[in-house]
């Protein structure tokens, strides 16, 4: 009995090893090697020409380098009971799970608890469970550098801000924006400080209503608008092509992706989250996972995570080299920057 078992079990070995070597079961031993990873966002705003598809393009990278295998869940806040059942299969079906909106924060802390073998990746939702790498970033380092172009580019006119919602990353970036504001026009503070001049469009993909907003802050004085609305930012690049103003988009580079509208594109402002994604895919992918309080990213200027890519064929030089020279002071600490707008009546640049 004992050298039949044995008999048996070395030809099971050598018809595995031929059929792998005639390439039989070869596809499907790599496909169980790969690692699956699910991107989780917000309906329709996976091409937002902002932090998703950046966040997308870190993740195509890993796709051709790393052969992970991807599967791209967008859920619909509205349908509470899908969206719970979208994501817990999106958990069990995948080891590394990408979520970008602080709106998921209470189903991902409750799947990173019950499944312990799981690795998440979030922004900016502060979970604090072991198996978790929370993604934050400096905005209003940022924003006050193209608050600074915005305040020297609009003199003493206004100056408009449109968001897709009032969040914790928003409120980081407008607080910067206005003390770039403060220390170029200060003119133009007070109406950002009201909120006059700041206004959300509630849905990263409503164009319409961000060029709505958009034309009535340009007619109401404003030079130059910062947005940072996702796919609706379209929506502001067209008011004001239409009104002959001026855009500093935040979100990819808008001399790129809204190349018909470059002659209105002040500055972009880029968070490099491509970049922190496809670092952190392949140290899952090789077993070097960071995770837990210890291992949080919260980058900026330092870090070239936060670039500001300014339009040199409508900028003068005295804007540009302001621009760099803060950049630096910023780096070196030397200038500490607001993160609530209450902070900011008090900022001062030595």
């Amino acid at each position: 009995m004992n050298k039949q078992r044995l008999f048996l079990l070395t030809l099971s070995i050598c018809l595995i090893s031929m059929l792998v070597s005639c390439g039989v079961l070869n596809s499907h031993v790599i496909d169980l090697d790969r690692l699956k990873v699910a991107y989780v966002i917000n309906k329709g705003c996976l091409e937002d020409k902002g932090l998703n598809q950046l966040g997308l393009e870190g993740i195509n990278k890993s796709i051709i380098e790393d052969s992970i295998k991807l599967t791209i869940i967008e859920i619909d806040r509205d349908d509470e009971d899908s969206f719970q059942k979208q994501f817990i299969k999106a958990v069990k079906s995948n080891d590394l799970i990408i979520v970008v909106g602080e709106e998921f924060k209470n189903v991902v802390n409750e799947a990173a608890t019950n499944y312990r073998n799981k690795r998440f990746i979030v922004t900016t939702n502060k979970i604090r469970e072991s198996n978790v790498q929370n993604v934050d970033f400096k905005y209003e380092e940022g924003g006050f550098l193209v608050g600074a172009i915005a305040g020297k580019r609009s003199s003493n006119k206004d100056v408009g801000y449109i968001a897709i919602k009032d969040n914790e990353p928003n409120k980081l970036l407008l607080s910067g924006y206005m003390a770039g504001i403060k220390v170029t026009n200060p003119k133009a503070l007070s109406k950002l400080l009201s909120e006059e001049n700041v206004k959300y469009v509630e849905d990263c993909a409503n164009v319409d209503l961000a060029y709505e907003q958009a034309i009535e802050l340009y007619d109401k004085g404003c030079e130059v608008i910062l947005t940072a609305a996702g796919r609706a930012s379209e929506g502001v690049f067209k008011a004001a092509k239409e009104k002959g103003k001026y855009v500093i988009n935040s979100g990819m580079n808008a001399q790129e992706v809204y190349s018909d509208y470059k002659d209105n594109v002040l500055a972009s402002l880029v968070i490099r989250f491509d970049d922190i994604l496809y670092k952190s895919i392949s140290e899952a992918n090789d077993g070097m996972f960071k995770s837990g309080e210890i291992n949080k990213i919260n980058e900026g200027l330092k870090e070239n995570t936060i670039e500001i890519i300014m339009n040199e064929s409508i900028l003068d030089k005295e804007t540009i080299n302001l621009v760099n020279n803060y950049k630096s002071e910023v780096i070196k600490e030397k200038i500490e920057i607001p993160k609530i707008k209450e902070e900011v009546l008090e900022f001062r640049v030595q």
